[in-house]
């Protein structure tokens, strides 16, 4: 069998990888490459997604030059600096929209986007798939399925805005 190193995962240019041990001795490494480390939620949802396909723990950071691997996420300035433009923006008094919940959490008004969470999740299905000897090439195409609202009821108190029952009521979390 060739011996074959995780080629497709998700880009960009910072590597944090990650190690999978499958029951068999034999060692895969996956690399994410990313504008800025993945979150411990991130990677976690994608170990979650790994143990559900039957690949056991066994996870280790590890150095870029072990693995290769492309990860896309979102632009790598937003989320690097979200506090530091939540922040500039609360002090202008102005609401911001992302797409990326990280930038909520870290004092921006909302977000609406992919679950990157669940897109780490799905990438498992990737991984396992490849382990058991498939090309990437011949694997399908997945796109986002899961969407999520994020509303942050404290930013926008400090910014003077009544978010609408109705939105609270159908975001998928509301930051008090």
């Amino acid at each position: 069998m060739k011996r074959r190193k995780f080629i497709t995962l998700l880009g960009g240019a910072m590597a944090w990888p990650l190690a999978a041990v499958a029951q068999q001795p034999k060692v895969w490494r996956i690399g994410v490459l990313a504008p800025v480390p993945p979150t411990p939620a991130t990677l976690s949802a994608f170990r979650d997604g790994m143990r559900g396909r039957g690949f056991e723990r066994a996870f280790a950071q590890l150095r870029a030059k072990s693995a290769n691997g492309v990860v896309l996420l979102g632009d790598p300035t937003l989320i690097e600096h979200s506090r530091r433009i939540a922040e500039l923006a609360q002090s202008a008094r102005l609401p911001t929209a992302f797409s990326r919940r990280e930038n909520v959490d870290a004092g921006g008004l909302f977000s609406y986007g992919v679950d990157i969470n669940n897109q780490f999740r799905q990438a498992a299905f990737y991984v396992d798939r490849i382990f058991k000897g498939e090309k990437p090439a011949d694997l399908p195409v997945q796109a986002p399925t899961k969407f999520e609202l994020v509303i942050n009821l404290k930013t926008a108190k400090t910014l003077g805005l009544t978010v609408p029952l109705i939105m609270q009521m159908t975001a998928d979390e509301v930051i008090e």
